[in-house]
């Protein structure tokens, strides 16, 4: 636009004001932060970004400095396939009535929306490395409708290491 010199309207420039930033921020808003979220086993604190004094963890703890730092996370439960499920669904074992470690959620609730799951409904990749879901020897393996690609290295392809579970 070519300004002539002529003398513009009070609320042609209020309006610029006010639209020029908005639409700066909404661009801004459109960009969806990166998201990872590591589950390990039995991990406990023992990473130098929560103050170990033996471990040595650079990456974690860039990643930790980084991002976000879980410092007051509970188990839910004392077996981790309740615990697993109730982290992932939001909703406490009592609630998902999974009190042991075969028991896939889905059998309990096959409509039940995980924390991948929305993060695939907001346009998020999601992917399952190892296990996150604890269940084994089910019809349903891992949980497909949680992941935007099938699981890789899942635990429930691995027989000579299992637990012992008396299946008599």
């Amino acid at each position: 636009m070519i300004f002539t010199g002529r003398r513009r309207s009070p609320l042609v420039v209020v309006l610029l004001l006010i639209l020029c930033p908005a639409l700066g921020l909404q661009s801004q808003a459109a960009e969806k932060p990166n998201v990872l979220f590591i589950g390990a086993d039995d991990l406990r604190c023992d990473l130098a970004c929560y103050g170990h004094p033996l471990v040595k963890t650079p990456h974690l703890d860039q990643l930790a400095a980084e991002g976000v730092l879980f410092k007051q996370a509970y188990c839910q439960q004392a077996l981790c396939n309740p615990s697993r499920a109730s982290l992932m669904t939001g909703r406490r074992p009592d609630s998902l009535e999974i009190w042991d470690l075969p028991t896939h959620f889905r059998e309990v609730d096959a409509d039940i929306v995980t924390l991948p799951q929305l993060f695939k409904q907001q346009g998020y990749f999601t992917q399952n490395i190892g296990k996150i879901f604890h269940n084994w020897r089910q019809k349903i393996e891992g949980d497909p409708a949680s992941w935007s690609v099938p699981a890789v290295m899942h635990f429930a392809r691995h027989d000579d290491d299992q637990p012992l579970l008396n299946n008599n």
